[in-house]
C-alpha cells in the first residue's frame, strides 16, 4: 500500500558507517580502506584527484575526514 514508509540506504552511507565504527574502535586501517572505497569510485580512474587519507593519522583527523566525506557524498 501507498501508506507504508520505505527507507532507502545508499551504499556509500553504509560503507561510511563501517568506516566510522572502525575508527571509533581504533582500527584506522579499516576506516581508511572503507573511505578509500568511496573515493576510488568518485575518482573515476583519475588517480591525481581526491588524495587518500593515510591510516597513520589520529582518530580525530580520521573522524573529520569521514565526516567530510559523508557531507560531500
Amino acid at each position: 500500500p501507498a501508506w507504508i514508509n520505505r527507507r532507502a540506504l545508499r551504499y556509500a552511507d553504509v560503507i561510511l558507517m563501517k568506516a566510522e565504527a572502525a575508527n571509533e574502535l581504533g582500527d584506522r586501517t579499516t576506516a581508511a580502506e572503507m573511505r578509500e572505497l568511496i573515493r576510488a569510485r568518485a575518482r573515476g580512474g583519475n588517480a591525481s584527484m581526491l588524495p587518500p587519507v593515510p591510516a597513520t593519522v589520529s582518530q580525530a583527523v580520521m573522524r573529520q575526514a569521514i565526516k567530510d566525506e559523508r557531507r560531500w557524498e
